[in-house]
């Protein structure tokens, strides 16, 4: 199958760039070679009605933030939950996408951590983008509301984790 060609050639092209790195070749010759792929299907896009529903069956204010924010920009899941309040420029309705999280094993992390925030996007391209000034005002007042200092993530998983209903 094509996943498979694909595949093969990164994993091929892993090892002969290891071993040019430890000198046993002059070049990685698979580097180069550029694979086709099929068109993917369709991306489906919610419309304005499917996602007002589920916006209002959000449970709190951080997640409508976050749901906001997201569809606002369109930006990954992994950029979203990076942001810091010095990723805003709130006074212009500026964003930075400069870095994403993912979740790896302790092994894999230098400081042994679950997640690794890597100081670059998926693509490896950041980003500047205009935010519209409702969004950017909800993310401000989510900051300030909720005691986000500098340098800490604006959605914290202590933002959502489980909450009890008063009774």
């Amino acid at each position: 199958s094509q996943s498979t060609v694909v595949n093969v050639r990164t994993c091929l092209s892993a090892m002969m760039q290891m071993a040019w790195d430890h000198g046993y070749r002059d070049g990685n010759s698979v580097k180069g070679i550029r694979l086709k792929h099929p068109p993917s299907g369709p991306i489906v896009v919610a419309t304005v009605p499917q996602f007002q529903r589920v916006y209002a069956a959000l449970p709190h204010q951080p997640a409508k933030v976050f749901a906001r924010l997201g569809v606002s920009t369109g930006s990954r899941y992994c950029e979203l939950i990076s942001f810091i309040p010095e990723d805003f420029d709130f006074g212009g309705c500026m964003l930075n996408v400069s870095k994403s999280t993912v979740e790896v094993t302790a092994d894999f992390n230098p400081d042994g951590y679950r997640f690794l925030t890597r100081r670059y996007t998926k693509n490896g391209e950041h980003r500047r983008m205009k935010v519209d000034a409702e969004v950017g005002e909800m993310v401000r007042e989510h900051v300030a509301v909720n005691g986000i200092g500098p340098g800490q993530l604006i959605f914290p998983v202590r933002l959502f984790a489980a909450r009890t209903m008063a009774a």
